[in-house]
């Protein structure tokens, strides 16, 4: 015998792992204010039934699911890991011969459009959006009276501020380490003391749905199969259901190859008797 809802599902049943399998991508992240949903439906409607009690023909009840096709499953959501810019660091030779080699680090680069969306989300938050300043070629040289050759690894990444003075504000790579600390997509806002000074608060995520859960869907009982009140609960007994292998079978056919085992076990019985 086999539990009701394992038995009778007629949907697959969900785990964060397996949906993961299944699909290639995570379930959503937990709803606390939803119960449990471990189903989804295949395009289904939101009007389903399900078994509420024994027999071989057991009551049922009908019930509605408002998101058939979506899972509410509790566990840890993992957001994908950010990787850092590890290539578009600024190089300058200082000097005609011999030239000293100095590096602006790959760390403190960005894109123009990674630093102009960031400070759309800090203007979201704090409701002022900061300037986007790109720390030029004369700010990297200031001071430098000999010869320098600038070069650039790409055509892309520069270095970036958000808000204030460059003397002052934060690089966008940096803020870019702030918001993605754990993870890609993380949610959470930005709050800010003034120009210049940004930092990300990251929100809480759930990993529990709310209390109870949405009932599974059951299919119809097959032929032989009944469900049973047990101590543990409803149950489906199958032991008098016809084999799949033997699906269509003459039931004389089938009477006949019963009786033929029997003997053969009998035969058997009697050898290993004599021995």
């Amino acid at each position: 015998m086999r539990p009701l809802d394992e038995a009778l599902a007629l949907f697959p049943i969900y785990t964060r792992e397996s949906y993961l399998a299944q699909f290639g991508v995570q379930a959503p992240p937990p709803d606390p204010g939803k119960p449990m949903k471990n189903w989804k439906s295949d395009g289904a409607t939101g009007s389903f039934t399900r078994v509420i009690g024994p027999g071989s023909k057991p009551p049922r009840e009908t019930f509605q699911d408002a998101a058939p096709e979506s899972v509410n499953l509790p566990g840890e959501f993992r957001f994908p890991r950010y990787h850092p810019n590890t290539v578009g660091a600024t190089t300058f030779w200082v000097g005609a011969i011999n030239p000293t080699r100095l590096s602006y680090r790959a760390a403190d680069h960005c894109t123009l459009a990674e630093a102009e969306a960031l400070a759309d989300e800090i203007g979201r938050d704090t409701g002022t959006r900061p300037p986007v300043m790109e720390l030029s070629v004369a700010d990297l040289l200031r001071g430098i009276d000999t010869p320098v050759r600038v070069e650039f690894a790409d055509a892309d990444h520069r270095v970036y501020y958000i808000g204030g003075g460059i003397a002052t504000a934060p690089s966008g790579a940096r803020l870019l380490d702030q918001r993605n600390a754990f993870g890609i997509g993380h949610p959470g806002k930005w709050i800010s003391s003034g120009p210049g000074d940004y930092s990300w608060v990251s929100a809480q995520i759930p990993v529990a749905t709310g209390p109870g859960s949405v009932p599974m869907p059951h299919r119809a009982l097959s032929p032989g199969e009944q469900v049973v009140d047990t101590m543990f609960g409803l149950m489906v007994d199958n032991s008098n259901a016809a084999s799949p292998a033997l699906a269509g079978c003459d039931p004389v056919n089938f009477a006949e190859i019963g009786t033929l085992v029997r003997q053969i076990l009998a035969v058997l019985q009697i050898q290993e008797a004599r021995r």
